[in-house]
């Protein structure tokens, strides 16, 4: 990513650096931290995993452990 992100003058990154993108701090030169309480932000994050897979994320659906490690 580090090589795709020094080919271009201007770029955004968004979502959760978590430790894989330790090594990418030094090329910020802006970072903008947004808050969300958690029970908005599981919410939307249990809606966007049912919009992908739909039925596949329920109860006894074949994505329902992974979604729901995603989720912890």
């Amino acid at each position: 990513m580090a090589k795709d992100l020094a080919s271009h003058e201007k770029w955004v990154l968004t979502g959760s650096l978590c430790g894989w993108g330790d090594g990418l701090i030094p090329l910020f030169d802006l970072v903008v931290f947004l808050w969300i309480p958690e029970d908005v932000r599981l919410r939307r994050m249990k809606a966007r995993e049912f919009q992908r897979y739909g039925s596949a994320v329920e109860p006894d659906g074949s994505r329902y452990e992974k979604a729901q490690a995603f989720l912890k």
